[in-house]
């Protein structure tokens, strides 16, 4: 169904009689999320008098999902919220999924882990592991590892003189600043070396997260690790707890979904919907889509 705004009120207290004509309307949505009790009489009795479809969309604070259901209880309607299919067997079966293809994943990679981490070492100065301060299940403070793809001068932390993100941007051409505020990433990003530019296409800057899957920080597949700097972005605190219920994960279905292509909303839409329809066989899928992208597409950062 299409359907064409004729009148868009901020609050249901801005609601005239009055003012809006019946013929000219079809439907009276509310949205309002402090809705009272008054309000709502007022603007269901005009549409029973009027005979205007009426409907309420409610506002759960901080909750976009698509595993809510009406239902009733002893005739009275309730909205129920289904759990994500990560939880009881399922995170057990997940976990053990895990292990065993990220040990197989460790030793298979671990030459190359090593020959990655000498030519880095060799072409920029400074650590070749970068751990970054992300967000784990619960709103945990976890610490991902990486091989580092910035140049040293671009680089966060205490181990690269205490650099912040602010610090970083002041660096950057004032439109690259602002795309990072906007997006939390940047296309064609400076900030970025040679070969690690080679690291990001191919995903190979994330071997060393198969330590934190078996640590148990991270998932093979599972949400973005939600950095402290783009959780403004993510919706602040109050949103922490809907990104994070699960283990975050080395890749995701956004990643493999348009990565830079998507809007930071796109992203976070993505990662909910894999927290609602998680299955062993969508993270085959996503673990094979990202393989294939990382050897054959080449359409990284």
């Amino acid at each position: 169904r299409r359907y064409r705004i004729v009148k868009q009120l901020p609050s249901l207290k801005n609601f005239k009689a009055s003012e809006i004509k019946p013929k000219s309307i079809d439907l009276m949505i509310v949205a309002d999320e402090n809705p009272g009790d008054q309000e709502i009489s007022r603007v269901m009795e005009y549409c029973q008098n009027n005979h205007v479809g009426y409907q309420f969309a409610p506002t759960l604070s901080g909750i976009y999902s698509s595993k809510i259901y009406s239902t009733q209880i002893q005739g009275i309607p309730v909205l129920e919220l289904r759990p994500t299919p990560i939880e009881g067997w399922g995170r057990i079966a997940k976990r053990l999924f895990d292990v065993i293809i990220t040990t197989i994943i460790m030793l298979v990679s671990l030459p190359f882990q090593v020959l990655i981490y000498l030519i880095i070492k060799l072409t920029d100065p400074g650590p070749a592991i970068y751990l970054h301060e992300c967000y784990g299940r619960g709103g945990k403070k976890i610490k991902v590892y990486k091989f580092r793809t910035m140049l040293s001068k671009y680089s966060l932390g205490e181990k690269f003189g205490g650099r912040t993100v602010e610090d970083v941007l002041k660096q950057l051409p004032e439109d690259k600043a602002e795309e990072f505020r906007k997006t939390a990433k940047i296309k064609q990003d400076p900030r970025v070396s040679g070969f690690g530019r080679f690291l990001r296409r191919t995903s190979l800057d994330e071997l060393p997260q198969v330590f934190n899957v078996l640590k148990g920080d991270l998932s093979l597949v599972g949400p973005r690790p939600l950095p402290e700097s783009e959780l403004e972005l993510a919706g602040g605190k109050k949103s922490l707890s809907r990104i994070v219920t699960i283990r975050p994960g080395i890749t995701g279905l956004w990643q493999v979904s348009g990565r830079n292509d998507l809007s930071y909303d796109d992203r976070v839409k993505l990662n909910l919907y894999y927290i609602e329809n998680w299955s062993i066989w969508l993270d085959i899928k996503i673990l094979i889509k990202t393989v294939w992208q990382g050897i054959f597409e080449r359409n990284g950062i």
